[in-house]
């Protein structure tokens, strides 16, 4: 009966399967391992006939029990010794599988944040700290209130420092940079990362207003990706609150959890692909029955733009700018929100537009993971960069400045070769023009903030990388670049 209890239904998985493969059903989404499922299967029936023996049997197997416990003792201990032993041996072969893997946690309020007070291991094998705000940096609140000039970074993965070590994120590199710049002034600055990847205004906001805003900045910049626009537009689809009020999610509230024995252990790590397929039944009979708790799918997205439905995040390189511009529009609105918080606390503010690689290099990504979601000549790459640039020449209350000439005249490559996120040298292009910038607009005694433009302001043509002649397109010269 035991048997039969545990063993009927993955018998069912495995007539689920043999109907799938003769196409008598449809297909599970995700499915996968049907090999692995038919192997567990069968080994659960297995443990089930044991079990089920010891119990018809289970006078003599507890007479067995009791004459043979020292060596069942032993045996437990060697077990433990073994694994303990396994434990420090691949701490010490592999130090990555030693640390928990880098994690977001769900807020109601801020969507998603980094986990606080918490040493893990991002992308790339990158130590990843946190202070008690979920932070990625070495300052706590206190210790970063005591530098007199405080600079604060919103932004998203790329300032974040996703798949490089804290030293070479664009934060780090920029105190480092002005400390080098501003000699007389290196021990009162300090640069706080406040990024999450996935982030864009419509959170920025609420982040600076919680969170950011108690470390009390003298000046804030806001760093733009070229996917912000399409993240602003989703977060304002999933907010649930009134008009008027702070965002809020249907998420349960930020929690951290210390971890079970398995989330500490690196045997348990190094075993996870094991207890991975030993699960695919349950996982497919979940599925099967609609119990399973679906994920957080990031890349679902759709809007419409131009009288047609579009599904692709970076929707704004496709498109004219006639046709974006009010998602643009809508951010650049988000943006205004945030400058306008920031400097309701003293800070002064400004926006520093980030290009993608493919405006100055086509080949410095050629493994880029998202390629299926954008190619490097997209017929319209440029066109949130000009967007900017009328921003820039216009009324806005603040500077705007744009990265693409600093990593133009670098030497790259500046991005990672399979993903588009800056390497180390990106962080360092972007974090030391920055500093010069600042520097020459007499920071921190004055701040005139000259706008740093992406194309030259008397283009008409305004030609991307792709045209006959890109050396013809005038542009204006741009400040030295702290040795750039």
């Amino acid at each position: 009966m035991i048997a039969a209890a545990v063993g009927i239904p993955f018998s069912l998985v495995i007539g689920f399967l043999g109907l799938h493969k003769l196409g008598r059903v449809g297909p599970v989404e995700g499915l996968t391992y049907e090999a692995t499922l038919i192997l567990n299967a069968l080994l659960y029936w297995l443990f089930a006939w044991i079990l089920a023996v010891a119990l018809v049997h289970r006078g003599w197997a507890l007479d067995v029990c009791r004459r043979q416990w020292p060596q069942f003792a032993l045996l437990a201990f060697s077990l433990l010794l073994s694994g303990a032993f396994a434990e420090v041996a691949i701490r010490l072969v592999r130090p990555d599988l030693g640390m928990r893997p880098f994690e977001r946690l769900a807020s109601p309020t801020l969507h998603h944040v980094n986990a606080p007070n918490r040493s893990s291991l991002g992308m790339g094998n990158q130590r990843v700290v946190t202070n008690a705000d979920g932070f990625r940096t070495a300052y706590s609140r206190e210790e970063f209130l005591k530098r007199k000039e405080r600079i604060v970074l919103l932004g998203d993965s790329y300032t974040f420092g996703l798949g490089v070590s804290a030293e070479d994120a664009v934060g780090v590199v920029l105190e480092r940079r002005l400390k080098v710049l501003l000699p007389g002034e290196d021990s009162s600055i300090g640069v706080l990362n406040t990024g999450v990847i996935s982030y864009s205004p419509f959170l920025e906001q609420q982040m600076f207003l919680e969170r950011a805003a108690a470390y009390r900045p003298t000046l804030t910049l806001l760093l733009l990706d070229a996917n912000d626009f399409g993240d602003d537009y989703q977060y304002a689809q999933e907010n649930i609150a009134a008009p008027g009020e702070s965002p809020r999610f249907p998420v349960p509230e930020a929690r951290d959890d210390s971890g079970g024995i398995c989330d500490l252990s690196a045997l348990c790590r190094a075993l996870g692909p094991v207890w991975d397929r030993l699960g695919k039944p349950a996982w497919v009979m979940k599925r099967l029955f609609g119990d399973e708790e679906k994920a957080y799918d990031y890349y679902d997205f759709e809007i419409q733009i131009a009288g047609q439905s579009e599904r692709n995040r970076f929707f704004i390189l496709r498109y004219p700018l006639e046709d974006s511009r009010p998602f643009l529009d809508s951010t650049w609105a988000n943006i205004e929100a945030v400058a306008e918080a920031v400097r309701a606390t003293g800070s002064e503010f400004a926006l520093v537009v980030m290009p993608r690689y493919f405006h100055w290099n086509d080949a410095e990504c050629p493994n880029n993971w998202e390629s299926d979601r954008y190619g490097v000549d997209e017929p319209f790459e440029n066109a949130y960069l000009e967007y900017f640039d009328e921003r820039a020449l216009g009324a806005a209350s603040f500077p705007v400045w744009s990265l693409l000439r600093p990593f133009e005249e670098a030497t790259g490559p500046l991005v990672f070769d399979h993903d588009p996120h800056w390497n180390a040298a990106g962080h360092r292009t972007a974090g030391e023009a920055l500093a010069q910038w600042l520097v020459d607009d007499g920071w921190p005694a004055e701040f005139e903030g000259r706008p740093r433009l992406s194309w030259p302001q008397d283009s008409q043509d305004r030609r991307g990388k792709g045209d006959e002649d890109r050396s013809m397109v005038p542009r204006p010269s741009p400040p030295e670049a702290g040795g750039l």
